[in-house]
């Protein structure tokens, strides 16, 4: 038995005198080796290795830029307007005599109209005055109650005029929905009618195709 806390047993001596004597380091039970330096760790644990920490990084957010998308504007066709165009030519003049009228000297007019617009001619008027005009003459004006485009009309037509006068010819031309007209021949003092430009002109008083009437 140990009979004190101490890191050295105290062995008796034989023969049970019950003396004691010094201890002897030799015959200890056993010793604490003395290491020079530092003591050394008696727990043979290994101390944990910490997990390494981690710092979060932070990655950029992508920036959404707006884009603007250009849609194209329709631009309207205009659509044309719908209306007559009226086109006069004055084609010849001659002086005569309207015997059966009970009329002295007439002068003649022949005149073509030309609708070149897209739509009909309405109400179509032509009047022929002069500057000696004496009395009204019944073949002075004409109405063509519809005038298709690109379609004509050629006629004939008469004022009453003075003897041994220069004469001045005027022909107005109105309608429903066109714009007016106008043409003025000076001197129209020719007693022989010209036939060959009259014959040209085909059928008066009648409405015919701008085309047909080149053929």
């Amino acid at each position: 038995m140990l009979r004190a806390c101490s890191p050295f047993a105290i062995p008796t001596q034989p023969g049970g005198s019950g003396e004691t004597s010094e201890p002897n380091p030799t015959k200890s039970f056993f010793s604490i080796p003395l290491l020079e330096g530092k003591p050394q760790p008696s727990s043979t644990y290994k101390s944990a290795t910490p997990y390494p920490t981690r710092t979060p990084s932070r990655t950029p957010s992508p920036t959404l830029t707006q884009t603007m998308t250009l849609t194209p504007t329709l631009t309207p066709t205009p659509t044309p307007t719908l209306m007559p165009k009226l086109n006069l030519l004055f084609q010849t003049c001659d002086t005569g005599f309207d015997l059966f009228g009970g009329l002295g000297e007439i002068t003649n007019a022949y005149i073509t109209l030309q609708n070149i617009g897209n739509t009909d001619a309405e109400n179509v008027k032509l009047l022929l005055s002069a500057n000696d005009e004496e009395k009204p003459h019944q073949d002075k004006q004409y109405t063509v109650p519809f005038l298709p485009p690109q379609n004509e009309i050629t006629l004939k037509l008469s004022v009453d005029t003075q003897s041994s006068q220069i004469t001045v010819l005027t022909i107005q031309v109105t309608a429903d929905n066109a714009s007016e007209e106008s043409f003025t021949k000076e001197n129209c003092t020719n007693r022989f009618p010209d036939k060959e430009r009259i014959d040209a002109l085909g059928v008066l008083f009648k409405v015919v195709s701008i085309s047909s009437s080149k053929k």
